[in-house]
């Protein structure tokens, strides 16, 4: 059975926590970013349970993240030389996962070999990011999987656009 997942960013956070919800606005998730210089680290969790810990390797060619989660350690890389964002998991369960994205940051697809597992589509004029994410063929593993991701999607996004804003 598919489930609908519901990603927002909060407003005015230093740390840029991020909050994913179900389709009756209940929180289903939480990820929370440290303030560490060297390793940007985000913690996704569901209350009290730390379910994985994704953190940015920043002293590489492309962007790469390392996941430990409890469906496994994987690696995350995104792809260079693409008009729209596009993301590579390497190693775990979902290794050959893929993620493609549009021009505009609105929607998303990721699949894993020719399985697709969610679509993602962005809300146009709203004061912080929203998506809403249809997980497929919803198990615990494959919604965890579709968080960690676009907790990886939001936290380059964050990343893209404190960079352009420093640039003024």
């Amino acid at each position: 059975m598919d489930k609908v997942l519901v990603i927002k960013n909060k407003l005015l956070s230093l740390r840029g926590n991020i909050f994913i919800y179900d389709e009756n606005g209940e929180q289903v998730y939480d990820a929370k970013g440290s303030l560490a210089f060297f390793t940007p680290k985000y913690t996704l969790s569901n209350g009290n349970e730390t379910l994985a810990e994704i953190k940015q390797k920043l002293w590489s060619l492309s962007p790469k993240w390392h996941v430990d989660s409890n469906i496994g350690r994987f690696t995350v890389k995104r792809k260079w030389f693409s008009w729209t964002r596009r993301y590579l998991v390497i190693g775990g369960p979902f290794s050959g996962a893929e993620v493609k994205g549009n021009l505009l940051d609105l929607k998303f697809t990721l699949r894993h070999l020719d399985d697709e597992i969610a679509n993602a589509t962005g809300k146009v004029l709203t004061l912080r990011d929203t998506h809403n994410v249809t997980v497929k063929n919803a198990t615990p593993e494959r919604q965890l999987f579709a968080a960690i991701m676009l907790v990886i999607l939001q936290m380059e996004k964050q990343r893209d656009s404190s960079s352009s804003s420093g640039a003024d």
